[in-house]
């Protein structure tokens, strides 16, 4: 793994502050969210880690703005960042080291602004007051206003000229199944061994399905017995004594 210093380099970030302000985005992203930052580092391309730490930090600050506090500080905190953001985007400036970087990261990779304040609007309408969805439509409705355009900020950096219509929809697809995914932290406690070992049985299914190939149009392919039994006895065994 090349160093900071040299990843840096190879991303065409030479300014001394620039390069003081990328890796504090980086630093932000290794305390808050420690795997992907590792991830980042250990299996990106070199060229791409500063643009998309800086595209990460970016969406966890404000993902942990629009989630905390009460309802009226989370809509005064989405309000003030807001504007910092749009400031930072129209002078490439900010007395903020992380929306310095991010706002040159935009700039440099030239993704388009509609995308981040699609996902500031959508922080404010959206993220501030979710209380879940009750129907599929508004869980569609969701990932359109904040969900899509958050994860387009951060990935979206990886294209010069930002993402065309075939990659964002590819995204677009990525999100709705990440999402579903998350929202199981939303089961009721005891039934959270459930959702978990039903994820795991379904990737098991996942791969039984790709490794049947076209059979699969030929005949049903099942979970199977010896690998949901092993599931089972370890979702078992992780299971809390007093689940309620």
């Amino acid at each position: 793994m090349p160093s900071w210093r040299s990843t840096l380099t190879t991303a065409g970030i030479t300014d001394p502050r620039l390069r003081a302000d990328y890796t504090d985005a980086a630093r932000r992203v290794l305390r808050r969210e420690p795997a992907p930052y590792l991830a980042l580092r250990l299996l990106a391309a070199p060229a791409l880690v500063p643009w998309l730490a800086a595209g990460l930090a970016f969406m966890n600050r404000v993902d942990d703005v629009a989630e905390t506090g009460s309802a009226d500080r989370r809509a005064a905190g989405l309000k003030e960042l807001g504007t910092e953001v749009r400031r930072a985007l129209e002078t490439g400036d900010s007395p903020d080291p992380l929306l310095r970087a991010y706002a040159h990261a935009v700039d440099s990779r030239g993704l388009p602004t509609d995308w981040v304040f699609r996902f500031l609007d959508g922080a404010a309408t959206e993220e501030a007051v979710f209380d879940g969805c009750a129907a599929e439509e508004e869980f569609q409705a969701y990932l359109d206003a904040y969900a899509w355009p958050g994860v387009l900020v951060f990935t979206g950096l990886q294209y010069q000229g930002g993402p065309d219509a075939e990659q964002a929809a590819g995204w677009r697809r990525f999100v709705d199944a990440a999402q579903r995914v998350d929202f199981l932290d939303l089961t009721a406690p005891g039934l959270r061994a459930v959702a978990a070992t039903m994820t795991e049985l379904m990737e098991h299914q996942l791969t039984a399905v790709e490794r049947a190939g076209a059979g699969a149009l030929r005949k049903d392919v099942g979970y199977g017995f010896t690998a949901p039994l092993r599931t089972l006895v370890r979702a078992r065994a992780r299971r809390p004594r007093t689940a309620t």
